[in-house]
């Protein structure tokens, strides 16, 4: 008996180096060593953070990284004192002068190389010098720019036409974590009734709130809607932060297929769409959403883009979800910018992020456009 509890203290002695070693070995010593898929989780670990008082995980403060993906893709990712990724008036108002061309517009390097003369989308013409309308980024991964540069996400692309935009978007979130945002920054203002819409502008900041929808908010807000396995969710990111062994085992159990990782937007767009019921939490957020847009004055738009077809590579247009999505918006009198002609007629242009399926550079430059379009009609604006 004596000689089972010296083996058992024996092995719970070992099993504590191992782990001190590996932990030590992974902050100190091999961390250029490591496979690339690890060493992406790692980073992906670092530029997030958990927001207790919403409950939900966002970008750190003050992050500026070079992430490389073993997709095979990299993009450098930005995030002011705040935690919101940059947009362009930052940039402005820091004198970075290297990241405009007043000439030709956004200096957005691997887009160009990629696209030859005859295929590429219209530059955004100049940073205009006096943003006049405040917008509000909302959304994911779709909204954030996920997989590629600061200077060539939508809300970027937005602030060099003259509006005034801040970026809350984060991946993986969902509806209701959005809605969470968006009421937060929002804050008790919009309740006073006495107050008028021009005060409540002011005080708010925005005047619109742009969101680039993404069907993976169907299966986020399920995740998040269950107690237990948003505890689950907390309890693991925090460990996992201080602990890198953890991150490390998740990346195995990603790269053997048992654990679907958090940004895998192709896992998503392979589910068959059922139509969900009215109570579903994701419906039922977004109607939180346009009624906190409509409380605060703000217009809410939403932009619906094709999902990426993984079998060709190009867009998968009129997909059940998207054209419930689209009756779904109109009817809470959304303004709805449907993207699907615009990706039809740039089909070979490559409007995704190869092997992975986010919008590339050039599909944020579309809709960017056509955005900026149709933020110019719209009353505010005359």
């Amino acid at each position: 008996m004596k000689n089972l509890k010296q083996i058992f203290i024996l092995g719970i002695v070992f099993l504590v180096l191992v782990f001190l070693t590996l932990e030590i070995s992974l902050r100190f010593l091999v961390v250029d060593k490591l496979p690339l898929s690890i060493k992406y989780k790692i980073d992906e670990k670092e530029i997030h953070c958990y927001n207790d008082d919403l409950d939900l995980i966002q970008l750190c403060p003050n992050i500026q990284m070079r992430l490389i993906s073993p997709l095979g893709f990299s993009y450098n990712l930005t995030t002011n004192a705040m935690g919101e990724r940059i947009t362009s008036n930052m940039y402005v108002a820091k004198n970075n002068q290297e990241k405009i061309d007043e000439g030709s517009g956004i200096n957005t390097g691997v887009s160009d190389a990629v696209l030859d003369q005859s295929q590429k989308i219209d530059k955004f013409s100049h940073v205009e010098s006096i943003p006049k309308l405040g917008i509000w980024a909302i959304g994911d991964s779709l909204t954030m720019g996920y997989g590629i540069n600061d200077d060539e996400s939508l809300p970027f692309l937005l602030a060099t036409k003259g509006f005034q935009v801040r970026n809350l978007a984060s991946d993986s979130l969902g509806s209701n974590d959005i809605y969470k945002i968006l009421k937060s920054n929002l804050g008790k203002r919009i309740t006073d009734p006495s107050e008028s819409n021009q005060a409540k502008n002011q005080k708010n900041g925005a005047d619109f709130i742009v969101w680039v929808f993404s069907r993976s908010d169907f299966y986020d807000d399920l995740k998040s809607n269950s107690k237990f396995q948003n505890f689950l969710r907390k309890q693991s990111f925090k460990l996992s932060k201080k602990i890198r062994s953890l991150i490390v085992a998740r990346a195995i159990l990603e790269n053997w297929r048992i654990q679907r990782s958090s940004n895998d937007y192709n896992f998503i767009q392979k589910e068959q769409f059922v139509p969900p019921a009215d109570n579903h939490p994701t419906l039922v957020a977004i109607k939180n959403i346009r009624k906190l847009s409509f409380d605060a004055n703000i217009d809410p738009i939403v932009v619906l883009a094709p999902d990426w077809d993984h079998l060709n590579g190009d867009p998968e247009l009129n997909t059940e979800c998207f054209k419930f999505m689209k009756t779904y918006f109109t009817k809470l009198e959304f303004n709805v910018v449907d993207m699907s002609e615009f990706f039809d007629n740039r089909k070979g242009s490559e409007l995704y992020i190869p092997n992975d399926g986010h919008p590339s550079a050039n599909a944020n430059k579309l809709i960017g456009i056509e955005v900026s379009r149709i933020l110019r009609s719209l009353p505010k604006h005359q």
